[in-house]
């Protein structure tokens, strides 16, 4: 059974996706209450699911299995309403909406009119800190935080000769710190920030630029 999931997206990182540039996301693998989350507490058993073992009590666990090749996210993001009849929207990610009714937040975007419909291709679980270069790149993190500006350190995040701001000289970190800011501006809880290194679903996905619904009745029509 294929499952198809909203997915929240900002400005930056849909356009990122149209132009083929984000082709991966992460979400934070959910641990029992028990489980310390520590680099022996989580092994990827011979089915390639990870399995959550307390150490201290003996306890064992399957972390379910959220996500399989196949699923579906349908893209939640910034639009405004042209017109009720038909229903019509455009967006803010592309389009000019300054000029039209105020702009609706992409949780209040309705089914139908999602552009985006994102198809997982590939799960695997690894710690947040291990993400490469080449895979910052494909969270589209270019699109995400601005090349250049000023740079702080931030707890948790490896230093990198440079970083700050230096007079008139201002350098472009790599693209797995870039994320690392992304990603503590995102997930400011306890146990999912940069600095927890939190285990993490890596989902590679690819892109249709077509309305889920779409997706999912050509995929009937092939099946039939």
């Amino acid at each position: 059974m294929i499952t198809a999931r909203p997915l929240l997206m900002a400005a930056p990182m849909v356009r990122s996706t149209i132009e083929g540039r984000k082709t991966q996301t992460r979400r934070t693998v959910k641990l029992p209450p028990w489980s310390t989350g520590n680099d022996g507490d989580v092994e990827i058993d011979e089915r390639g699911m990870p399995q959550i073992i307390a150490r201290t009590s003996g306890c064992f666990a399957d972390i379910p299995l959220l996500y399989k090749t196949g699923d579906l996210f349908w893209v939640k993001e910034t639009f405004a309403h042209v017109a009720n009849f038909p229903p019509t929207v455009r967006y803010y990610a592309t389009d000019d909406v300054h000029e039209l009714r105020k702009r609706q937040p992409s949780i209040h975007m309705p089914r139908w009119a999602s552009r985006l419909t994102l198809e997982i291709t590939d799960v695997r679980v690894e710690r947040l800190q291990d993400i490469s270069e080449e895979d910052a790149e494909a969270e589209g993190i270019e699109y995400a935080i601005r090349p250049f500006g000023d740079w702080k350190l931030i707890p948790g995040i490896w230093d990198f000769e440079g970083l700050v701001n230096d007079g008139e000289q201002r350098c472009d970190p790599p693209p797995a710190i870039k994320y690392a800011y992304l990603w503590n501006s995102i997930n400011a809880k306890a146990g999912t920030r940069w600095a927890d290194n939190p285990w993490v679903w890596v989902l590679t996905f690819a892109v249709h630029h077509a309305n889920v619904d779409a997706v999912l009745a050509q995929r009937a029509e092939v099946a039939a």
